[in-house]
């Protein structure tokens, strides 16, 4: 079968692409041996092919069990040692280098790279050269390290000094910023210990501590709580529930996003609706959305006109990007055989606030439930959720959590209604009633200021209280000194027999 010119291309890429990956699916050693040396690669594979692409430079035996291979350095130069396994696929790949100085020649480079070094010993000890002492520069030290791991005659025993040590200890710790994490010296090495509750807490605690030395040791316990503990600004929600005549929402300047402007109310059932108290719930594409600036004005003016009220006023302090919560209302008890549980009766919200730049990106989800006026025990629920970036200084409105079109009271307590709930106010608006006002809920997200640590504070206080006794202490001194007609001098010699009062 013929061939053309572009298939045989298309092949010739596939080829060098198979190559390349088995290659890279291959784990890359190096070896350095001194000529006359042996030594045994030790496998957890049973060995099928091995190659060598220079003989004379270094030859090889397998072992009988197929799991090592013994290599014989045989002269000077460089050459690579191919392994695959029994099925065919190519595992491991050395690359061996093969040194004929001897250990005086050894020492000699040895000394002539490292013997200017402050500090630094070389000698002959136990058939090796060995490098002693202590080193200020960590770049010599990886250096001297690097040297020891490419030269089996040479062994290093040099560290760091501990004031160095000590310093890169204090930047790491400086730099890492991550709590529970604690930076120490041990030996010539750096070590994180510790306990984190995220995991990517603790890869970040040792990448940055890498970036001074590749030798900082891990020794992080991570207990994963799902959160980072102690990172984050600090961001107060503040919540108004309040009921709005719909007039007031039209009026007031307040920015509704496209599509959720509220709309006139006549009173008329909605469809699918029934009696009770809360009826059919709410449709989702009902929700009212919108921003206003400068909200705590606009709500003194709403109250003054008689346009609205609020019936609770919650506030929770929450970390950026983890969840806030606060329920509002009680827990109805019901049977179900033998066994008593609880539901939960009034309004549920749930935030997660992030700071960006500017402002507050959040995430809103408001649940309200009821009793349902059609299956006794059962609970109406009507859910709205969004998400919006508010700026600082503005306030987020959500609405459209209750339809209140089938809302009729009619002066009576519905029944299993808590009447301690603020709720229960809500439902007996006639306003409410008849369509012409809207619940919704206002949040104000806020950055609190990061609070100083108690010493401080008590710190500045106690100095605080220290100057304003002085200055008082000097006054009264001198309205003594005033009233006795006393000197310095003499007031020196009184000083002793003043009422205690006066000192």
């Amino acid at each position: 079968m013929k061939i053309s010119a572009s298939m045989a291309a298309s092949l010739m890429v596939l080829i060098v692409l198979a190559a390349g990956l088995a290659h890279s699916a291959s784990a890359a050693h190096e070896k350095t041996l001194i000529k006359g040396q042996s030594e045994t690669i030790s496998l957890d594979y049973v060995t099928g092919d091995v190659a060598v692409a220079d003989p004379a430079v270094c030859d090889y035996l397998v072992a009988q069990d197929r799991r090592s291979i013994y290599l014989n350095a045989r002269g000077g130069g460089q050459t690579t040692l191919t392994i695959w396994d029994s099925e065919g696929v190519m595992r491991d790949e050395f690359s061996v280098r093969v040194v004929t100085t001897t250990l005086r020649e050894a020492l000699d480079r040895v000394r002539e790279t490292v013997g200017g070094l402050s500090g630094v010993t070389v000698e002959l000890r136990d058939g090796k050269v060995e490098i002693g002492g202590a080193i200020a520069d960590p770049e010599d030290f990886r250096g001297i390290e690097a040297m020891s791991k490419s030269d089996p005659r040479v062994r290093s025993k040099v560290r760091i000094t501990d004031d160095v040590l000590a310093a890169q200890a204090r930047a790491i710790r400086e730099a890492i910023d991550v709590p529970g994490v604690s930076v120490r010296t041990v030996r010539d090495r750096i070590a994180l210990e510790g306990t984190v509750f995220s995991a990517a807490d603790a890869k970040r605690a040792v990448e940055i501590a890498r970036l001074y030395t590749p030798y900082a040791m891990d020794l992080i316990e991570v207990r994963d709580a799902g959160r980072s503990a102690g990172r984050g600004s600090l961001i107060e929600l503040e919540f108004h529930l309040m009921e709005i005549k719909k007039e007031a929402l039209r009026e007031i300047a307040f920015n509704w996003a496209p599509g959720s402007f509220p709309q006139a109310g006549s009173g008329t059932t909605a469809v699918g609706g029934g009696p009770g108290l809360m009826g059919a719930m709410g449709d989702m594409g009902k929700s009212i959305l919108g921003f206003v600036m400068n909200f705590i004005p606009k709500l003194r003016f709403i109250r003054e006109r008689g346009d609205g009220r609020v019936l609770e006023n919650p506030s929770i302090v929450v970390k950026s990007g983890e969840e806030a919560q606060i329920f509002s209302g009680s827990e109805v008890p019901f049977l179900r055989g033998e066994e008593v549980q609880f539901k939960k009766i009034g309004v549920d919200i749930k935030a997660s606030p992030i700071e960006v730049e500017g402002g507050v990106d959040l995430k809103i989800s408001a649940t309200l439930s009821a009793p349902s006026a059609d299956i006794r025990g059962a609970v109406d629920t009507h859910t709205v959720s969004t998400t919006a970036v508010c700026p600082l200084g503005h306030s987020v409105i959500l609405g459209g959590i209750i339809r209140n079109t089938d809302v009729k009271m009619k002066n009576r307590t519905p029944r299993d209604l808590d009447t301690s709930s603020s709720f229960f106010t809500l439902f007996l608006s006639k306003d409410f009633q008849s369509n012409r006002s809207e619940f919704v809920i206002v949040v104000t997200p806020r950055i609190v200021r990061q609070p100083a640590p108690a010493e401080v504070a008590l710190r500045t206080f106690l100095t605080t209280e220290e100057m304003m006794i002085k200055d008082r202490s000097k006054k009264e001194h001198a309205a003594y000194a005033t009233e006795h007609g006393l000197s310095p001098k003499q007031e020196e010699v009184h000083e002793r027999k003043r009422p205690r009062k006066w000192r």
